[in-house]
C-alpha cells in the first residue's frame, strides 16, 4: 500500500504527473523485483515455522524462526549496501525516448528505497514468522500504522509542507523507506513478546543449529529461483512497455497499481493457505492440508471475481484516483485494467495454488511454471503484439492474461499428482 500511497500522492502534481507515475514506472518494476527476489526468504521460513507449529515443537518453532531472521539480517546488510551503490544503475536499462528525465527520477527513487532495504527485510522476515504460527492480525496492524506514517510523510515531503521542501519523488521515497523502518524495528520486537505468535527468547540466535539453516535453505534455495526467473522476466516486460513511449508507459504504471491491489487479496490467501497446509502436514493430516486448498481456492476465486467485476464497470474512474488530470492516461489505463479483469479467476487459482504447494515445502516446482509462463509466452509474444503487430499497450496486456492462464493449468497438473502431501523438511 506504500507505493500505492506514492502513486496517488504523485499523480497530484500539477504539472509533473505524468512524469512522476512515468518515473514509478520505472522504479517500481526494479524496486519489486529486487524486494521480490530478496524475499523468497520467507516463503522457506513460513514452511519451515508452520510445520514445527505443526508438529507442537516450541524449540523447533524458535530454532525456525530464528534461522529464518538471521537469514533475512544478514541478506538485509549486503542489500543495503548494494541498493546505495549497485542497484540504481539499473534505471539505465530503460530509455524513454520523449523523456529522459524520468530514468533520472526513477533512479533516485530507487537508491533511496534500496538503500533501506535491511528494515524492509526484517519487516518481510518479522511477519512471515507471525503469519507462519497463525497471526496475521499484528503485521496488519503493524502495516496499517507504517501505511499512515508513509502518507504523512508523502504529504510533507512531495508537496513541500510544514515548511519543508517540495521533493516530488524523492520525498516518497524517503517517506517510503521511514515507514518500512519503523515496520521493520516494530516486528521484529515484537517477536520476543506475546504478541508475536512464536515467542522468541533473548538468547534465541545461539539455539540456531546446521539442520534448522539446513532445512531453510532446502525450501528457500529453489523459492529464490522463481523471482529470479519472474522478475528478470518482468523486468525484461516493463522494457518493451517503456519503449513504447512515457503516455503508454504512465497508462501500464497505473493499471499495474490497479491490477496489484486486486493481487493484494489473492496474495493474502495463498500465504493463509501456505501457512494452513504446512501446519496440517506437520501435524501428519495431509486430508486436511487438501481442505485447506480447496476452501481456499473457492474464496480466492469468488473474491477476486467480485473485485474483477467492480473494475469493469468503473474502469475509467479508478485509473483516474491515480492520473485524475491526462485523459489519454485513463482511457489507456481503463482499457488495460479491463483486460485484466478477465483474468481474474486464473490469477486467484494461481495465487493459491502456489501458496499451497510452498507451504508443503514444494519450492521448484513454482520455478518450472515460472519459466513456462514468463519465458517462453509472456516476454516473446508480448514483443511480438505490442511492437511488431502493433497491438502497443492492449498486446501487453492480453499476452498478461494468457500468461496466468498457463500456469493456472500448469499448477493444477502438479498439484493433482499428490507428491507435495509427502515432501520432508
Amino acid at each position: 500500500m506504500m507505493f500505492y500511497a506514492d502513486l496517488l500522492m504523485l499523480g497530484r502534481l500539477q504539472g509533473e504527473e505524468e512524469e512522476a507515475i512515468s518515473a514509478m514506472g520505472v522504479a517500481g518494476p526494479i524496486s519489486y523485483t529486487i524486494v521480490t527476489i530478496l524475499a523468497a526468504v520467507r516463503v522457506g521460513i513460513i514452511a519451515t515455522v508452520a510445520r514445527a507449529v505443526g508438529e507442537g515443537d516450541e524449540a523447533k518453532q524458535r530454532r525456525a524462526a530464528a534461522s529464518g531472521l538471521l537469514a533475512v539480517m544478514g541478506i538485509g546488510v549486503v542489500a543495503s549496501a548494494a541498493g546505495l551503490t549497485v542497484l540504481p544503475g539499473l534505471t539505465g536499462l530503460f530509455e524513454i525516448p520523449d523523456n529522459p528525465r524520468v530514468v533520472e527520477l526513477a533512479a533516485s527513487y530507487v537508491r533511496i528505497t534500496a538503500g533501506a532495504l535491511f528494515f524492509n527485510l526484517l519487516m518481510i522476515g518479522s511477519a512471515a514468522v507471525m503469519r507462519a504460527a497463525g497471526n496475521t492480525r499484528t503485521p496488519m496492524m503493524i502495516g496499517l500504522a507504517a501505511n499512515a506514517i508513509n502518507v504523512a510523510l508523502n504529504y510533507a515531503l512531495i508537496f513541500g509542507r510544514f515548511g519543508l521542501p517540495k521533493m516530488g519523488v524523492v520525498g516518497a521515497a524517503v517517506a517510503t523507506a521511514a515507514a518500512q523502518g519503523f515496520y521493520g524495528v516494530c516486528a521484529f520486537a515484537l517477536l520476543f513478546t506475546r504478541f508475536g505468535g512464536v515467542r522468541l527468547r533473548p538468547g534465541a540466535f545461539r539455539e540456531v543449529t546446521r539442520d534448522s539453516f539446513r532445512s531453510l535453505g532446502r525450501v528457500t534455495g529453489p523459492a529464490v529461483l522463481e523471482p529470479v526467473v519472474m522478475q528478470a522476466g518482468f523486468l525484461t516486460y516493463s522494457i518493451i512497455v517503456a519503449a513504447l513511449g512515457q503516455t503508454q508507459l504512465a497508462a501500464h504504471r497505473a493499471g499495474i497499481a490497479v491490477e496489484s491491489l486486486v493481487f493484494m487479496p489473492g496474495n493474502a490467501i495463498a500465504i493463509a493457505c501456505s501457512a494452513l497446509v504446512g501446519q496440517a502436514l506437520g501435524a501428519r493430516r495431509p486430508e486436511d492440508a487438501d481442505r485447506v486448498f480447496h476452501e481456499a481456492a473457492r474464496l480466492a476465486v469468488y473474491l477476486l471475481c467480485a473485485i474483477g467485476a467492480g473494475i469493469l464497470l468503473f474502469a475509467e474512474p479508478i485509473v483516474r484516483l491515480f492520473v485524475p488530470g491526462n485523459p489519454e492516461v485513463i482511457r489507456l489505463g481503463a482499457l488495460c485494467i479491463s483486460i485484466g479483469a478477465i483474468s481474474e479467476p486464473f490469477f486467484a487459482l494461481s495465487f493459491v495454488l502456489g501458496g499451497a504447494l510452498r507451504g508443503a515445502g514444494d519450492t521448484k516446482s513454482p520455478v518450472f511454471v515460472a519459466f513456462v509462463g514468463v519465458w517462453l509466452i509472456r516476454v516473446p509474444v508480448t514483443y511480438l503484439l505490442a511492437h511488431v503487430l502493433g497491438f502497443g499497450i492492449a498486446g501487453v496486456w492480453m499476452m498478461m492474461s494468457v500468461d496466468w492462464l498457463v500456469r493456472m493449468v500448469l499448477l493444477w497438473t502438479i498439484y493433482r499428482r499428490g507428491r507435495w502431501k509427502h515432501l520432508k523438511l
